[in-house]
């Protein structure tokens, strides 16, 4: 059992946990037991030395961690080598809450992952804002501070400004969690976007409690995606009433899963800053009452709040809707024959003008009747954001 001197001392013989760099031991200050917990980190195994690749990697970390100051990453209180074997060893904050694979069964609605997530993507960028990839983001090496998440374990971080300690080849990086380029063997310089790609996964685990274990190519299967599973447990079994707000936050997930989960380093959000100021919006975004814009997706009705929309004329797919005219690539003209089916509907004045011009989308309740009118010749942007 490691001796880590006069200031602290083990509570617990049994280690908290084990990982690849070393072991963990719950440590008070002094004799007092019913003081303050800490949590040691010290390297595990017989017959070390300070040249073998699992000290150097401690000690990067222990350096590494020094450098962090913010509630979402994990903060180093000491340091120093073992009385004997002269292991190097650090202290940090315990956390009894354990680590999110505990902490998930505690989150009770979407509004409560998405604000997890931000805090996680806060603390995630504020590593690489100290020139580290974390290169490890997995539920195990998130700790829950409260019901706030810390950011831990950065035995396989890499630093922009030393010298990898990771061989050509070897793969450092979460099995289930980790980036494409990182699984396939060793970059020499990953990119924050790896980290990126990890907390895309770590996003769908949170709603699932399972792992995708694909990159974008399979994400479009139906069955794969968010609002689709949250549309399972959608119906109450007593009442019959679907929750259709737990759909739409699924979607509004679907678009950040599908905008990290990406094989292409570069067709990933670029930055974890971006990313959790996206999520901030889209939790004001889910806490106004706002929906996906997916006309695959139930649109209840404001005003009966019992009917569900139904476009008059299903638009045509993005890449009709934002290109211009052309009869030789597209054939007839898409928006013409919209009009057409909105005269026949609701009247000429709800079918836009110009052969051309891109027709509003016009909702009616099939209960109600009440009508929502979207102008997308007065927004053209927003064209692009519908999904049919």
């Amino acid at each position: 059992m490691p001796d880590f001197g006069s200031r602290w001392k083990i509570t617990q013989k049994e280690p908290l946990g084990k990982g690849g760099q070393g072991q963990a031991f719950v440590v008070s200050e002094g004799l007092d037991e019913t003081s303050t917990k800490y949590v040691a980190k010290v390297l595990g195994g017989a017959n070390l030395s300070a040249q073998s690749a699992r000290w150097k990697r401690l000690e990067e970390e222990i350096e590494i961690s020094k450098s962090f100051d913010h509630p979402n990453v994990i903060r180093v209180i000491d340091s120093g080598h073992t009385v004997g074997s002269g292991y190097p060893f650090y202290v940090m904050p315990f956390h009894p809450d354990r680590s999110l694979e505990h902490h998930r069964s505690k989150l009770t609605s979407p509004l409560d992952v998405f604000q997890l997530f931000a805090e996680l993507c806060d603390g995630v960028a504020h590593i690489h804002s100290k020139n580290v990839v974390h290169r490890d983001l997995k539920p195990a090496n998130i700790f829950i501070d409260g019901c706030h998440p810390v950011v831990g374990d950065l035995g396989l971080a890499f630093r922009f400004d030393a010298e990898s300690l990771t061989e050509l080849m070897e793969v450092a990086t979460a099995r289930w969690f980790g980036a494409p380029e990182l699984r396939n063997g060793h970059l020499e310089q990953p990119l924050p976007s790896a980290d990126i790609y990890s907390l895309g996964k770590l996003l769908y685990w949170l709603f699932t409690g399972r792992v995708f274990d694909r990159d974008e190519q399979e994400y479009e299967v139906e069955d794969r995606s968010l609002s689709h599973i949250l549309g399972q447990r959608a119906m109450n079994p007593g009442t019959g009433v679907i929750d259709d707000r737990l759909i739409h936050a699924g979607a509004f997930a679907d678009d950040i899963v599908s905008e990290t989960v990406r094989y292409q380093p570069s067709h990933r959000i670029q930055s974890a800053k971006e990313l959790a100021a996206k999520i901030r919006r889209l939790i004001a975004r889910f806490e106004s009452g706002g929906r996906a814009l997916d006309l695959r997706l139930p649109q209840r009705c404001l005003f009966c709040g019992t009917g569900g929309y139904r476009p008059v004329a299903m638009p045509p797919n993005a890449e009709l809707r934002t290109a211009p005219y052309d009869h030789g690539a597209f054939g007839s003209n898409v928006w013409a024959e919209m009009q057409n089916q909105t005269r026949g509907s609701i009247g000429e004045a709800f079918s836009g003008r110009g052969g051309n011009t891109p027709v509003p989308l016009t909702l009616i309740c099939d209960y109600c009747g009440n009508m929502q009118h979207f102008r997308w010749d007065r927004a053209p942007d927003a064209q692009k954001h519908w999904k049919p």
